[in-house]
């Protein structure tokens, strides 16, 4: 099996990004490299660039713009974490979304920024933003594949809504755009495509009230508490950015999510969501957002 980096370890460097990140940014892209050196030790270097817009066509640049400890000692750790793999790679490119969506590619065998070659080094940054800054971003390329308002809205008052979040129905796709799909359904593209605009249409108390009884409906084994906890994610990740018209509970509702997860923590680690994801995956994964909600959104999710 190919080497898939730990996802804790993953969010960690993504969310240290983007605590860097000067106000007001839409994507981030970085790149950094190791090189160790016989004679100097272990070298590094970096670069990023920030855009805002809705185009994406600010820019935002900063010094401090991955250029912190936290930063650091999160790529650090990734490479590390691959050297013990036996997979020593040499450059990383991290791009983040401002809606919490990210996407990595590792490097091997070469480093451009620590040889001075600044021509590829633009490359693989305009490749990075290009990687999920396309045209057509945040919509969806086939329509048909995205379930309709009332189709959803329809589920909600059959009390269905818990198996839209399972993935069990009304399943929605990761644009194309978006290089990275979210598994089994993408809970984002069901808050921002189906959820807000029936709170809009309807009434916003309904929503939450109904988005809170379905995640924690949909908890009832290893599955739904994956989907429940990665869908509470995106929704919080939402109301910071100013990104959603509902807000839900940050006590009790995250509490209770967080004791599903140790219930079924055994179970989680043998979630396996695309067929060929690496152990542990899905367990991590759920782990490091209850701990991201908790430590940088105030979210009380204790057992």
């Amino acid at each position: 099996m190919a080497f898939q980096a730990d996802p804790e370890l993953l969010n960690q460097a993504v969310q240290a990004l983007a605590d860097s990140a000067p106000p007001d940014w839409r994507v981030i892209t970085f790149y950094f490299e190791f090189l160790d050196d016989e004679q100097l030790g272990l070298r590094n270097k970096c670069t990023a660039r920030a855009l805002g817009g809705e185009n994406f066509d600010i820019r935002l640049d900063s010094y401090e713009l991955g250029n912190t400890t936290q930063t650091y000692d999160a790529v650090k750790a990734l490479y590390q974490e691959a050297v013990q793999h036996g997979e020593k790679w040499t450059g990383v490119r991290l791009t983040v979304l401002w809606n919490g969506r990210f996407r990595f590619r590792f490097f091997y065998g070469q480093t451009p920024l620590l040889g001075g070659d600044l021509e590829t080094v633009l490359q693989i940054m305009s490749d990075g933003l290009n990687e999920l800054c396309k045209p057509d971003f945040g919509r969806t390329v086939n329509p048909e594949m995205t379930p309709a308002v009332d189709e959803i809205y329809q589920q909600i008052k059959s009390h269905h809504l818990f198996k839209v979040i399972r993935g069990e129905e009304g399943v929605f796709r990761t644009p194309s755009s978006i290089n990275a799909d979210l598994l089994p359904t993408d809970h984002n593209e069901l808050l921002v495509k189906a959820i807000y605009p029936i709170a809009e249409k309807y009434n916003v108390k309904f929503a939450e009230r109904e988005l809170d009884v379905a995640l924690r409906v949909a908890a009832s084994d290893a599955l739904g508490v994956f989907c429940a906890i990665q869908c509470y994610y995106m929704q919080v990740v939402n109301e910071e950015d100013g990104l959603s018209n509902i807000r839900l509970n940050r006590a009790d509702l995250p509490q209770y999510l967080t004791a599903r997860y140790f219930a079924l923590v055994e179970d989680l680690k043998k979630l396996n969501l695309s067929g060929n994801d690496a152990l542990d995956y899905a367990q991590k994964s759920a782990l490091s957002y209850l701990r991201i909600l908790v430590e940088h959104y105030g979210v009380q999710a204790t057992a």
